[in-house]
């Protein structure tokens, strides 16, 4: 009778733990806390799940469920990325488009047969077209000889006939120059966007040209 008893135990005991075999429930086995809260953060795990004697069978399960939590967060992220794509292809569709526009409206403006351009010569100063294609530049990338061609376009004076207080300006802004080269890079930001607030086109092409010589 004490056998069937016992057996009967040990038969209940087995029913209980599952499909674990108990040769796993008894083995003991480390399991990472960390790979816990990953099961847990992506609602694979159960809080206190693997709370206990750490065994081969938890170890077995965690494994698993690593493996789903990985699957769960890799479908987020391919849903994400779907989601950031559309956005992506809308808001570059939309800002090519607008380029284009802004494109067109310089060219309408400052193109060789743009308004501005007309406008000069029909007010007979069509000398100061060649400023128009400087404009398109900016102030750094504009050379030495471009600046000259369109001041002698204008019917202005080569770098050979500057007089004395252009070539005290060249020299002054040469000045600047070498003084700012001495300034940490915040300063010198600082420096040339308070110069371009207060200085006209005309004078950022001058200074560019300078620059360049």
């Amino acid at each position: 009778m004490k056998k069937i008893v016992m057996v009967l135990s040990i038969l209940l005991i087995l029913g209980g733990l599952g499909c674990a075999a108990l040769s796993e429930l008894i083995t003991p086995a480390e399991i990472d806390r960390k790979a816990v809260c990953y099961a847990e953060d992506r609602g694979v795990a159960e809080p206190n799940e693997f709370d206990g004697y750490p065994n081969l069978a938890k170890a077995k399960k965690l494994g698993q469920y690593v493996e789903s939590a990985y699957a769960v967060k890799m479908q987020e992220i391919e849903q994400a990325a779907e989601t950031e794509e559309l956005k992506h292809s809308i808001h570059a569709k939309t800002t090519r488009i607008n380029t284009q526009a802004g494109i067109q409206r310089e060219d309408m403006l400052f193109g060789e047969t743009g308004l501005l351009s007309l406008g000069l010569s029909m007010l007979g100063a069509g000398g100061f077209a060649g400023f128009l294609g400087l404009m398109r530049k900016r102030p750094g990338d504009i050379t030495k000889e471009e600046y000259e061609t369109a001041v002698a376009s204008a019917g202005g004076k080569t770098s050979d006939e500057l007089t004395t207080k252009q070539r005290q300006f060249a020299q002054l802004i040469s000045g600047i120059g070498k003084f700012v080269e001495t300034l940490p890079p915040p300063l010198v930001a600082q420096f040339k966007s308070t110069m371009n607030e207060h200085q006209d086109t005309d004078t950022q092409i001058a200074v560019a040209a300078v620059k360049k010589s």
